[in-house]
């Protein structure tokens, strides 16, 4: 966000029961027509079932 590019990230995030699951941040600059940032959009997707789906592709 320092740098004003879109990023990606993965964390490792826990139940209340302490189980662990795995999560995918996508942050991107909503940007104007001057080329100024308004806004930033976050999308937020747990991807376990996204790399079962890929390991099981190989």
């Amino acid at each position: 966000m320092k740098n004003q590019q879109a990023c990606n990230v993965e964390l490792i995030n826990y139940t209340k029961e302490g189980k662990t699951y795995t999560v995918s941040i996508n942050i991107a600059p909503v940007i104007n027509h001057i080329g100024k940032i308004t806004h930033w959009i976050s999308i937020r997707m747990e991807t376990i079932q996204f790399k079962w789906y890929t390991c099981s592709l190989f």
